[in-house]
């Protein structure tokens, strides 16, 4: 991962962390965060929020799922997921 890449607050918390968990253990989870964080990470500002909240409640998706993808978007950004309603 190069700093050409970003990752947003969210995604390591919530579609990372907890997924590594899953299968593993909390020092490989650890690992591959620090992995992330190589990455520019991004925060929630307000816009971003607003605009998330404005597209979850359109689309009816889930806010972590619209801030990923409003985040991505703000950002001319590839998004990779395996959510099939992406």
């Amino acid at each position: 991962m190069t700093h050409d890449s970003l990752t947003d607050i969210l995604s390591v918390y919530n579609e990372i962390y907890k997924k590594v968990l899953l299968g593993s253990d909390d020092t490989t989870a650890t690992q591959v965060i620090g992995i992330m964080q190589q990455a520019r990470v991004i925060y929630v500002t307000t816009a971003i929020a607003i605009k998330a909240a404005k597209f979850s409640f359109e689309n009816k998706l889930p806010m972590v799922d619209s801030l990923i993808y409003i985040t991505g978007r703000m950002h001319n950004s590839i998004i990779w997921t395996q959510d099939i309603y992406f």
